[in-house]
């Protein structure tokens, strides 16, 4: 989870060299990128453990590099 609140406050610091450290384009580029992120755990379309061997993956890693097993559900209706 970590990692999750250190790539916003990437966003959010890059934000703030872009627009000059305007605070309400920051604290949008913050709460957005953790958002998305947020979004995209609970959905399942990005894991931060592996679900077969519970080894920590890389963020939109498609397998892991630890067991090779398929980490994002690709479930089609």
């Amino acid at each position: 989870m970590v990692r999750v609140f250190g790539a916003a406050f990437g966003f959010a610091v890059l934000a703030s060299i872009a627009t000059g450290g305007n605070h309400t384009v920051v604290l949008i580029a913050f709460f957005g990128a953790l958002g998305v992120y947020v979004y995209a755990l609970v959905s399942g379309k990005m894991k931060l453990k592996c679900p077969y061997c519970h080894k920590r993956v890389k963020l939109m890693a498609p397998v892991c590099h630890h067991c090779g097993r398929d980490v994002v559900a690709t479930t089609k209706p």
